[in-house]
């Protein structure tokens, strides 16, 4: 998606740490912060057009927070629709920004598995026993 609006649909993204909406409406350039969740935009920025619509939410927005909170500097703390949680792993391992307990396992990859966006199995996963492992696995309904 990379930022393009649809008329009639409004998408939700991450701008500085902050879950935005901008106006779908062709001509209208507002942006608004939108609380996790919310199921419909209406316009009330600074062009006040009144545009209203559905958010579209990205399938696991929770997981995409997390990776993003991992991040120091909140100005680098954005996400578009159509970047994929392994994606945003990438960008932080690229700056530094992962947890000592994600890169102290030798021999292990740095993987976030995703079942249709939603992130179901990953590094800590795979770095728990096998027994453990399968209970994890199987607690998460997948």
């Amino acid at each position: 998606m990379s930022g393009v609006a649809l008329a009639g649909v409004a998408y939700a993204e991450v701008h500085r740490g902050m879950w935005i909406v901008r106006c779908p409406a062709v001509y209208c350039w507002s942006a608004m912060a939108v609380t996790l969740g919310l199921p419909e935009f209406v316009c009330l920025g600074d062009g006040s057009c009144g545009e209203a619509a559905p958010i579209v939410w990205p399938r696991d927005p929770l997981a995409i927070a997390t990776l993003l909170r991992m991040r120091p500097d909140p100005t680098t703390r954005n996400w578009l629709p159509g970047e994929t949680l392994q994606d945003l792993v990438a960008e932080n391992a690229a700056h530094g920004c992962l947890p000592a307990e994600w890169t102290a396992l030798p021999g292990r990859t740095l993987v976030v598995h995703e079942v249709e966006g939603v992130a179901v199995a990953g590094l800590l996963a795979d770095a728990l026993p096998p027994a453990e492992r399968r209970l994890a696995i199987a607690s998460t309904g997948r």
